[in-house]
């Protein structure tokens, strides 16, 4: 007889789902699911905070960043032929792959996200991984296909930038470290 596959948590996890979604007509909700992971056998209650307190503060937290990312600001230009004020509001702060970790998530304005370079490309690195997902998950449909050209045309063009300017920062690190060498070898002490 062959020994067959090792169930695995994720396998569990996954029959579980297909059980709620047959029991409730192929339907389900977050209520639903916390009402299924309330029982310590079942494969969901792990991935829940069960510390009334803790869980509180969590969702506090989950809370205050949801209000957080809703903090708009605004963007006026001003044609002078036409005199036509134009204001558009757009995302005040941004949270920096970089700013996410055991201790919390932190915010910062897109502005000075945007005058770090590192920080700049990491944020569109979010952004191209974010739309390469989209396109991965809803890319049988055919309407959006220009959409889905117009996403594998925006990380390729990503691609190419981060790849010249990692070639850039390479050159100029090896340049600084060659200069200073070369001050070294001269030694002595400043003169003062």
């Amino acid at each position: 007889m062959a020994k067959g596959k090792k169930v695995t948590q994720q396998d569990l996890t996954v029959a579980a789902v297909e059980i709620l979604l047959k029991k409730h007509d192929g339907r389900v909700s977050p209520e639903i699911v916390v009402e299924e992971a309330t029982d310590e056998a079942s494969p969901f209650h792990k991935y829940f905070n069960w510390d009334e307190a803790d869980a509180a503060h969590e969702h506090r937290l989950a809370q205050a960043a949801a209000l957080i990312r809703t903090w708009k600001g605004s963007i006026m230009r001003i044609n002078m032929e036409t005199k036509i004020v134009d204001v558009k509001s757009t995302r005040r702060v941004q949270s920096p792959s970089g700013n996410r970790s055991k201790g919390g998530t932190s915010y910062e304005t897109i502005e000075k996200i945007m005058a770090d370079p590192e920080k700049r490309a990491d944020m569109i690195r979010t952004v191209v991984a974010e739309l390469m997902a989209y396109r991965k998950r809803y890319g049988e449909l055919v309407a959006l296909s220009e959409i889905w050209q117009a996403i594998d045309d925006a990380a390729e063009t990503f691609s190419q930038q981060t790849r010249a300017t990692v070639r850039q920062t390479r050159i100029a690190r090896q340049s600084e470290q060659v200069f200073s060498a070369g001050r070294g070898r001269r030694g002595g002490a400043r003169p003062g």
